[in-house]
């Protein structure tokens, strides 16, 4: 009957009460047998049933910063490149650019495609003899003499740091017999990395027709060219020394690249000019410490300062803002947490200062690993959780969350209060999904 149901209820919810109330009686009579230690974190598994009632911290979870300090991409310089893309190597992002996939002439970029081929089919000692025609090949030399055996990794330090024509064709007609196999292997590379908008027609890149590609496609050629530790050797030297089999001096050569030694953190990678092609660059930015590298590739400018001049401005915008952010002080406060058995919640701090490179367009996102209550008795300074910092899903910082003060263990009094006050609102809800059957819906 109703009657017997209204009965039931508090008798069955009474030897609850007793049960627990045996259980705290135990576990204060243990406690009192020793010293106590400080409490360790707990998570949701561990915590007692009282903890487990409790609200949780008011600082867990996620949230993303800092966001208004400088960190978004600030808007694209204007520079006198008609074309222009920037890539971020680290997160693979694209921050920047502008007619990025038209097809344009290239010039000497077309270097990059014959100094992969190349790496690709000979060792780094091998001897190539110049032929008549790679010698007397015109425009950009290396000074290479016909007749004269070199070894391959000169030829492509001539090649990649001066330009030299003489030696690219002796390159190829060392791997290929002739150029125009040559040329067959570099589109057939190509297809395989995925350049959807570059073909080759010349293995120099002097103007001819079919020859071109996009500031896209050459962004992704020049980065997996620099996988390659005898290409970023080459494109590197700011000099290089050749030497022949012919029992001369050995020449020195200089690179075209004048950012390398002027704009710090520059390694390459390849200048290119034709009529048709104006004044192009492919430029990285190399930061191995914070593993930041970002490519900056210009097509078209009209004069050679206009190329240097946008190098630097583009760079400037796609590097990294500042060296350092500081993400958090030691003693900062990151929040506040509930304690069991007590009214009045702790300050949360940060143990340590984190401080890390932000690059432009850059997020870092803090998450916070905290129980969702702490339970006494707590040491001041105890750790209790972690701020974890992460970079394009990555963590790479962290530091120990720990409590402001020291808080006492709860008396026998206080626990009993605290689980009673919890059972009486249990008390109530139970006794209402129990009687709601026999309510009618008058």
């Amino acid at each position: 009957s109703m009657g017997a149901a209204r009965r039931q209820v508090p008798r069955q919810a009474w030897l609850l009460v007793a049960a627990a109330l045996a259980v705290l009686l135990a576990a204060h009579a243990g406690a009192g047998a020793g010293a106590a230690a400080p409490a360790a974190p707990q998570d949701d598994d561990t915590a007692d049933a009282a903890a487990a009632e409790a609200a949780p911290a008011s600082r867990s979870g996620q949230r993303t910063g800092p966001s208004d300090d400088g960190t978004a991409i600030p808007p694209p310089p204007r520079v006198r490149s008609p074309a222009w893309a920037a890539w971020r190597a680290t997160d693979d992002t694209v921050i920047g650019g502008r007619a990025m996939r038209q097809k344009r002439a290239i010039a000497s970029l077309t270097k990059l495609m014959t100094a992969l081929v190349v790496v690709e089919r000979t060792r780094p000692a091998d001897a190539v003899e110049v032929s008549e025609r790679a010698a007397a090949i015109g425009e950009a030399s290396g000074g290479l003499r016909a007749g004269v055996e070199y070894e391959v990794d000169e030829l492509l330090a001539a090649m990649l740091g001066p330009s030299g024509n003489d030696a690219a064709v002796a390159l190829a007609e060392h791997v290929a017999d002739t150029e125009e196999r040559f040329i067959e292997l570099m589109n057939q590379r190509a297809a395989r990395i995925g350049l959807e908008n570059t073909t080759f027609s010349t293995v120099t890149g002097l103007d001819t027709p079919g020859n071109g590609s996009t500031p896209l496609d050459l962004i992704e050629l020049a980065h997996l060219a620099m996988q390659d530790r005898r290409i970023a050797q080459a494109v590197g030297q700011r000099r290089i020394r050749i030497s022949g089999n012919d029992g001369r001096p050995a020449e020195v050569l200089e690179n075209r690249n004048e950012l390398l030694g002027t704009y710090t953190g520059v390694d390459g990678v390849k200048t290119g000019f034709t009529e048709e092609a104006g004044y192009s660059l492919v430029s990285r930015f190399a930061d191995p410490d914070t593993d930041t590298y970002i490519y900056v590739v210009q097509l078209g400018a009209s004069e050679e300062d206009h190329r240097w001049d946008d190098a630097r401005t583009l760079l400037d915008w796609a590097t990294p803002l500042r060296p350092v952010i500081d993400l958090v002080a030691s003693g900062d406060e990151v929040g506040t947490a509930t304690v069991a058995y007590t009214e009045e919640p702790v300050q949360l701090l940060a143990a340590e200062e984190v401080s890390l490179p932000l690059l432009a367009g850059q997020s870092i996102t803090e998450r916070y690993v905290t129980p969702k209550v702490l339970v006494p008795p707590l040491a001041e300074g105890d750790v209790v959780g972690s701020i974890e910092f992460l970079r394009a899903g990555t963590v790479v910082a962290s530091t120990d969350i720990v409590v402001d003060r020291a808080v006492a263990d709860a008396t026998l009094s206080m626990k009993v209060q605290y689980l009673l006050e919890r059972w009486d609102v249990a008390l109530r809800a139970g006794r209402d999904m129990a009687l709601a059957p026999f309510r009618s819906d008058d």
